[in-house]
């Protein structure tokens, strides 16, 4: 299967695009600093071209906390709608446990690109994990 990581070289992204390869898959890194498959969100920019063939998408994406909704969320949208464009048949968010129950401004912009992705042209999966482990050391590094 073809499978698009947007967010392939980040903190989430590189492990599972590492891993869905392991397992025999075509992975695609999709990311403003991957060698062959460079996008941007927050543009839309690459999309078009990255996604085509693409069975799957994991959104593994993030953005800067000062404005993580306009990768999280109009990124997201662009993301989708390349994605319906491109056949893609199935979305995979990536999104954290609780987000909707805390009042933190982070929490909230998860909670509507839950939203987004809900209301999206592709038929989606969310996932809510618990965050990383890198998280808790560089908050207290």
């Amino acid at each position: 299967m073809r499978i698009a990581i947007a967010g392939g070289t980040g903190t989430l992204g590189r492990p599972v695009a590492e891993e869905l390869g392991r397992r025999g898959h075509e992975v695609r890194v999709l990311s403003r600093h991957a060698p062959e498959y460079q996008v941007d969100l927050t543009t839309g920019a690459g999309l078009a071209a990255a996604l085509d063939g693409c069975q799957v998408v994991v959104d593994a994406s993030n953005g800067p906390p000062r404005d993580a909704a306009a990768t999280l969320i109009a990124g997201n949208r662009r993301l989708l709608d390349a994605g319906g464009e491109a056949g893609v048949q199935q979305h995979v968010c990536v999104s954290i446990v609780g987000c909707d129950r805390l009042p933190v401004k982070y929490y909230k912009v998860k909670t509507e690109q839950e939203d987004v992705v809900a209301r999206g042209p592709v038929p989606w999966t969310i996932v809510r994990a618990t965050q990383l482990h890198e998280l808790v050391a560089t908050l207290f590094g």
